[in-house]
């Protein structure tokens, strides 16, 4: 008796001991409640210098296509032209023309102008000679210069002479550089400018334009004259 006694008491003594520790039963640890991943937002797809250049190289190829087409139309059309077919010249060269070809567009503004295979028609004739000029044809630039300066099929214009002109003289164009060189020589409609006159005339004049020699010469004169 006395023994369970003592097991009693030493019993409530741990009891008593574990409950002032403060210790409670351990719950178990959980962690974050798991969720779905929410996936990153969707970006267009980027596009690559590898996918620029391929897309470069598809629009070029296609432009070289479309080019050659145009040329051999334009030669076709060179050929009825040389065996006096103007009519059919015509046409072939404003199929070309119209593809873009430059020099189609030249030989169509001058059939226009020259009445040949279409009616003679100064504003035809204006049209295609801008669309030759404004790809670079000197020819072109020289003649559209022209048009201007005496108001054909466009409305007279000193100052586009003028620019049309210097585009033409720029590219070695002996009439260009005349032309440019009389209009500053003169003050046609632009203050007169004896060394820019100089200048353009003895461009031409290197190039054996007897025009352009003798009024370099008297241009030189007038500068001698006045000290210059």
């Amino acid at each position: 008796m006395r023994n369970r006694l003592l097991e009693l008491v030493l019993f409530a003594v741990i009891l008593a001991a574990f409950s002032l520790s403060g210790c409670t039963t351990p719950s178990p640890k959980t962690g974050p409640t798991p969720t779905a991943s929410t996936p990153p937002p969707s970006t267009p797809p980027q596009e690559t210098p590898e996918l620029e250049k391929t897309v470069e190289d598809s629009e070029a190829a296609k432009k070289a296509k479309k080019a050659a087409e145009a040329e051999i139309v334009f030669q076709q059309g060179l050929n009825f032209y040389e065996n006096n077919d103007f009519d059919q010249a015509a046409k072939t060269f404003r199929q070309a023309a119209l593809d873009g070809h430059q020099e189609a567009q030249f030989k169509l503004a001058t059939m226009y102008h020259d009445d040949k295979g279409v009616e003679q028609d100064s504003v035809q004739t204006a049209y295609w000679y801008r669309q030759a000029a404004e790809q670079g044809h000197a020819d072109a630039q020289h003649l559209l210069g022209a048009l201007y300066s005496f108001g054909i099929g466009v409305t007279k214009d000193s100052e586009q002479a003028k620019n049309w002109y210097h585009k033409a003289a720029e590219q070695g164009h002996v009439g260009g550089q005349l032309s440019l060189g009389m209009m500053y020589f003169k003050g046609t409609k632009i203050p007169q400018d004896l060394e820019q006159a100089k200048k353009w005339l003895s461009l031409a004049a290197e190039q054996g334009n007897q025009d352009a020699i003798a009024v370099r010469d008297q241009v030189e004169t007038m500068l001698n004259s006045a000290g210059q």
